[in-house]
């Protein structure tokens, strides 16, 4: 009797839970509908239309986790999906809303655009007035709206990405789904399944030394998720044509890389790694060593240093454009006589010295990194800066005007 007793108590429990969240699901929509069509469409419809309404409603987009996904990462990840949902703001312009936030776009929106859609005139009394009240939606169905909220969920997917991809641990893909039901609740479920991927590690001997590497790649969302690795085509390396060679990293690089370009995260470098490797650009240094064009968003800001070992294009270091050993470095030291160490002393071997820098409105200190090819530097929007004290005005043009003077 008593296990009958709990058993009764949690279906008690489980049904006033259902009916709460129907109400407040119906009250929050009804407030909605005030904000933008200025009507109540619920005194036209009988409870059995309401209750079918509910039932289709467009559900709150659902993080899943597939096998292998870090329990750490995947809650933070979580947390900065659903931070972005709610903040992230399309134009909109119905009623009293100007712009609408993605979560309330999934949810509100597209349930209303589905009821109107599919709203038969004659479905019940009063039917014909419901779907004329909910036309704005009805023709909302394959417009802007509609097309740029879908643009923006996968922005937000990619944005997550960004944030936790790393070579040396995982590569994560993000893959949306549509589906009519989960987990035994019926109506439109939008989910985004994470899933991670190690990227290709292995072992080549360098200078007498055993190191490990990293495949350089990206996630690639279908057939199904997967890894594509950067490749370099022998013809690029002025040798035969052939299959292509795998480019590969060493940890020291993606050091170097974070170190030079200071402020960005992680993923959003490695993603530019792999996007400049694909863009095929290169030349030899004084050393015989190749070196590979680093667009940063388009914009180049260094060189990928690296070897052929073992059929593999071994990325050894990462060299800032003003770096010795790049076209642009070499021609920077023959214009000014300015060595590495001074270079260091400036800081101008990093990126975050010209975000935000005073050398832009010096017209003398700009020209001497221009003239060296450096042109690009000061084509960088701070947008892509994330550490904040990096955003901070630097006041360092005086300083290299007057230590070049010294060197001059």
């Amino acid at each position: 009797m008593k296990k009958r007793k709990k058993v009764n108590n949690d279906l008690s429990h489980q049904k006033i839970s259902i009916a709460h969240h129907r109400n407040e699901f119906i009250r929050n929509l009804k407030e909605f509908c005030d904000k933008t069509i200025h009507q109540n469409i619920f005194l036209y419809m009988p409870d059995e239309a309401v209750n079918n309404l509910y039932k289709i409603r467009s559900q709150p987009i659902k993080i899943r986790t597939t096998k292998g996904v870090p329990n750490d990462t995947l809650i933070d990840m979580k947390r900065l999906i659903t931070d972005l949902l709610k903040h992230k703001q399309i134009d909109f312009g119905v009623g009293d809303i100007a712009c609408i936030s993605l979560h309330d776009y999934f949810t509100n929106v597209l349930t209303l655009i589905l009821y109107a859609k599919d709203l038969k005139i004659d479905a019940y009394k009063n039917a014909f007035k419901v779907k004329e009240i909910l036309s704005t939606y009805s023709n909302m169905g394959d417009g802007d709206i509609y097309k740029k909220a879908w643009f923006e969920l996968d922005n937000v997917a990619k944005t997550a990405v960004f944030f936790y991809n790393n070579l040396s641990k995982y590569i994560f893909v993000i893959k949306h789904e549509l589906t009519s039901s989960i987990n035994g609740r019926v109506g439109l479920c939008n989910c985004l399944d994470v899933y991670a991927i190690q990227p290709e590690r292995t072992h080549v001997v360098i200078e007498g030394v055993k190191r490990p590497v990293f495949g350089v790649a990206f996630g690639i969302i279908l057939p199904t998720p997967h890894l594509m690795y950067a490749t370099i085509n022998p013809e690029t390396l002025g040798m035969p044509s052939g299959k292509p060679f795998t480019v590969f990293i060493q940890a020291h690089a993606l050091n170097r890389l974070e170190e030079r370009l200071d402020g960005i995260i992680t993923g959003l470098l490695q993603f530019n790694l792999f996007d400049s490797l694909m863009k095929q650009k290169v030349c030899k240094s004084k050393k015989g060593e190749y070196l590979f064009d680093y667009f940063l968003f388009g914009k180049k800001v260094g060189y990928l240093c690296g070897n052929l070992v073992d059929d593999k294009i071994i990325i050894r270091t990462f060299l800032f454009i003003t770096n010795n050993g790049t076209p642009e470095g070499e021609k920077l030291h023959a214009n000014t006589g300015i060595m590495k160490e001074d270079k260091m002393y400036l800081a101008i071997d990093k990126l975050s010295t010209f975000i935000r820098s005073d050398i832009e409105k010096n017209e003398a200190v700009k020209n001497m990194f221009i003239k060296a090819g450096c042109a690009s530097l000061f084509e960088i929007d701070d947008k892509v800066i994330f550490e904040q004290q990096s955003l901070k005005e630097k006041n360092n043009a005086e300083l290299i005007a007057q230590y070049l003077k010294l060197l001059m």
